[in-house]
């Protein structure tokens, strides 16, 4: 069911999440400089966000893959990161079937901004040590003629967040590779591009996958 509410009017964060417990590592400081990534995904056949057919990796082809230099190390991708320069990089949404609002097709290769926010502990994915998890609210977006499209994973409206679990450290002992899948279903919505910030929710849509990140 398609149905609207005013942007400033979403309804609060659901119930919190529960957090894994921080092994007993001290990792120290990370660095002061955004960590450069490179990512790769799963890309299985039923897999609803897939790569283009090869990995991204930071500062090549305009890519940006990076876990920024702020308190929480958030993870930022950017397909095209100089809006004048197309790279010709994109992500694949394959939503298998599901039904889909007029104008969207069931595979879409789309150029996506994806950059994720805390959820409600604040805390910092590039401090993070062997087998913890941590999470984050994160839309995947892209544009579509007067509209802005998200798959988005803000645990709200029936939809999960998105796991990060790290999956190998280094000799300093902070996290060198990490594995992101989300908790859940997702939530596609727009918002028009300009004007007006009403937002149009579509549904919840199951949309499956593993992203790869590792140090450049």
């Amino acid at each position: 069911m398609t149905f609207r509410i005013a942007a400033g009017a979403l309804a609060a964060a659901s119930a919190a999440l529960m957090f894994a417990t921080v092994p007993a590592i001290a990792a120290g400081k990370p660095g002061s400089t955004d960590l450069p990534l490179i990512v790769s995904f799963r890309d299985g056949t039923a897999d609803g966000v897939k790569s283009d057919g090869d990995v991204y990796r930071n500062g090549e082809q305009n890519v940006r893959a990076v876990l920024v230099a702020n308190d929480n190390g958030n993870f930022v991708f950017d397909t095209n990161d100089i809006s004048r320069i197309d790279g010709s990089r994109r992500l694949v949404l394959n939503f298998g079937g599901q039904s889909l609002p007029n104008g969207l097709s069931q595979s879409l290769d789309i150029d996506t901004f994806l950059g994720t926010l805390i959820t409600t502990t604040s805390d910092d994915l590039r401090a993070m040590v062997q087998d913890q998890e941590m999470f984050r609210r994160g839309p995947i977006t892209w544009s579509a003629g007067s509209l802005v499209y998200a798959v988005r994973f803000s645990g709200q409206d029936g939809s999960g967040v998105l796991s990060f679990t790290c999956t190998a450290v280094d000799t300093s002992q902070h996290c060198s590779n990490w594995t992101v899948k989300p908790t859940g279903k997702a939530v596609l919505d727009s918002t028009p591009a300009k004007g007006s910030s009403t937002r149009t929710i579509y549904g919840t849509y199951d949309m499956p996958f593993e992203m790869y990140l590792s140090k450049k």
